[in-house]
């Protein structure tokens, strides 16, 4: 006798996460960075099931990020000078193919969105980008399963953002940019580990004073965070 069953997996929409990480900016200055992350993927947009436009497409995040101490930044007129930064950004993505974050390989578009306070510049600017994600590849996971506290899931995620433009007339942007790869390994299906790292970099023109900043940074993150 056999008998047929169906396995239906369930995943989260939504997850939320605390991280500390270590950044290293031009002339090789060091500082903390604090960070809150939110993420929600949507099944569909208000029950609309269309394939190419509503069903597990769309994802939206939240980043909030303040530097712990201030960093030395070097303006457009060679001068040097310690800043503080805090930034909020916001993404909204959109899956090319249809799935579940966490357990479906895609390849998406963003389009981002920064508040960026820099010392006593306030930017905000718009970018546009592309993500790609997937459980980690086979060769690498066997490699952290080698230890026993890496013997879980693991997915693994990689960003691109392009700021074009300025949302403030007074500001134009140069050759500013993101880039972040980061990955999570699952203790529970709810609770997981994360890491990452990725590259940054600041360069903005205040149009009235022909004045600006232009600041390359490099990172890497650590956190804990939970699905829902």
């Amino acid at each position: 006798e056999y008998k047929a069953y169906l396995d239906v997996y369930r995943g989260y929409a939504g997850e939320a996460s605390l991280r500390l990480t270590g950044l290293t900016a031009s002339g090789g200055k060091t500082a903390g960075m604090a960070e809150v992350h939110l993420a929600y993927w949507f099944n569909s947009l208000a029950g609309w099931d269309q394939y190419y436009l509503s069903r597990q497409r769309w994802g939206v995040s939240a980043k909030m990020v303040s530097l712990l101490t201030a960093i030395p930044a070097t303006a457009d007129d060679g001068s040097t000078s310690d800043v503080k930064i805090d930034s909020t950004i916001v993404d909204l993505k959109y899956r090319f193919t249809p799935g579940l974050w966490e357990r479906d390989e895609s390849w998406g578009a963003l389009l981002s969105y920064e508040n960026l306070n820099y010392g006593n510049y306030k930017v905000p600017k718009i970018g546009y980008g592309f993500f790609w994600a997937r459980s980690m590849p086979k060769i690498f996971d066997d490699l952290f399963n080698k230890i026993s506290f890496f013997r879980y899931p693991k997915w693994v995620d990689l960003d691109m953002v392009k700021y074009s433009t300025s949302l403030d007339s007074k500001y134009t942007l140069g050759d500013d940019y993101a880039i972040n790869f980061h990955g999570k390994i699952l203790w529970t299906p709810r609770f997981y580990g994360e890491a990452g790292f990725g590259a940054k970099k600041y360069y903005f023109l205040q149009q009235d004073t022909l004045q600006g900043a232009a600041l390359n940074t490099f990172y890497g993150t650590l956190g804990l965070g939970v699905n829902f």
